[in-house]
C-alpha cells in the first residue's frame, strides 16, 4: 500500500503479489494514475493470470500499456474462455492503446520446468487473432535475460542521476 501511498507517479514496476491481495493491485492501479508497465509474478502461492487480466483491465490507467507476466505455475493459466474475454475487454476500452502482453519464461528457476500462455494452441490461436487485430502485441522473453536488460536499464538511469 506505500506503493499506492507515496509513488503516484511511478510509471514501471515489478512486484509479487500472494495469494488473496488483489486489492492492493487494485489500489495501485487506482492511485499510480501514470502507470505504464507492470511485472507481476503469478500461480502456485501468487495470484492467478485470471484475477490479474481482470484487475488490469478494470483498474489500470488509460496510458497503461504493457504487462509482463511470469507463471511459477504448472496448472494455473487462464483459460482460453478468460484470456479471449480480457482481449474484448481491452479492445472496448476507452483508450485505444495496444496492449504488450509479454510471458516470461525460465527453465532455470528452481531446477522446475515453467510453461506459458504460448505452448497452449488454443491460447496462442486467440492470441494470434488480437494480435492481427493491433489489440494486443504479444511475446515470450527468457526471465533472466530480462533481468539482465532491466538490471542494465537501471545502472544507467542511477549513473545519469549520479546515484552510482
Amino acid at each position: 500500500l506505500s506503493i499506492a501511498k507515496f509513488c503516484p507517479n511511478l510509471r514501471r514496476l515489478f512486484v509479487r503479489f500472494n495469494n488473496g491481495e488483489i486489492d492492493i493491485l487494485k489500489k495501485i492501479f487506482i492511485n499510480c494514475r501514470y502507470l505504464e508497465s507492470i511485472k507481476i509474478w503469478c500461480g502456485e502461492e501468487y495470484l492467478n493470470e485470471k484475477e490479474v487480466f481482470d484487475t488490469v483491465v478494470n483498474y489500470s490507467p488509460s496510458n497503461f500499456c504493457e504487462l509482463k507476466i511470469y507463471n511459477n505455475s504448472k496448472s494455473d493459466f487462464v483459460s482460453p474462455k478468460d484470456l479471449e474475454s480480457f482481449f474484448i475487454k481491452w479492445k472496448n476500452r476507452k483508450s485505444k492503446k495496444s496492449l504488450k502482453l509479454i510471458f516470461l519464461k525460465d527453465s532455470k528457476i528452481n531446477g522446475r520446468r515453467h510453461y506459458g500462455l504460448d505452448e497452449f494452441k488454443e491460447n496462442m490461436k486467440i492470441i494470434e487473432n488480437y494480435k492481427n487485430l493491433g489489440v494486443i502485441k504479444f511475446m515470450t522473453k527468457d526471465y533472466i535475460k530480462e533481468e539482465e536488460e532491466e538490471e542494465v536499464i537501471e545502472n544507467y538511469y542511477f549513473s545519469m542521476l549520479g546515484i552510482m
